[in-house]
């Protein structure tokens, strides 16, 4: 009985502007060279197709930004953002989750999310997460994401 309304439920918490916390482990980069590497608290809220994505970083730096859904068909818009580079998109998603899972897994995926995110000491913040609907409704198998800055860190986002 309880499986039958966790869709419903889901589809009320978006459209009501719930959010998800989430947490950034360093992967790659200078913060995951410290010892023991940060952990950073994030948090997306927002709805089916965008909302808003906050972060804080090394040294308390307070990120904030928008997200937006990513059409699987891709347009001229999103071809000419500069932030966007679906090269270093797939990088870091490959880097944190095996070689080839970004083209097998997250493009053309029917739930997919991008955003920039901008910090209050100058760092840029691209996050990317999907949901795999096959996956069920376990949190970590189901929704997954990455970030990389413009310090050369690459994140693994677990909500």
């Amino acid at each position: 009985m309880k499986a039958r309304f966790a869709p419903a439920l889901l589809c009320v918490c978006m459209l009501s502007g719930c959010y998800l916390n989430g947490r950034l482990y360093p992967v790659q980069g200078p913060a995951s060279a410290q010892t023991p590497p940060p952990i950073y608290a994030a948090r997306i809220s927002g709805g089916f197709r965008s909302g808003t994505f906050t972060a804080t970083l090394q040294n308390g730096e307070h990120c904030t930004g928008r997200w937006a859904q990513v059409s699987t068909k891709p347009t001229s818009h999103q071809t000419s953002n500069p932030t966007l580079s679906p090269a270093d998109i797939s990088k870091a998603w490959d880097t944190v989750y095996g070689p080839g899972f970004y083209t097998a897994h997250v493009l053309g995926a029917p739930i997919h999310i991008h955003g920039v995110v901008n910090g209050d000491k100058g760092t840029v913040l691209q996050v990317d997460a999907y949901r795999n609907p096959g996956a069920g409704e376990d949190a970590l198998e189901s929704r997954k994401g990455i970030a990389f800055d413009t310090n050369t860190n690459i994140y693994k986002l677990i909500f």
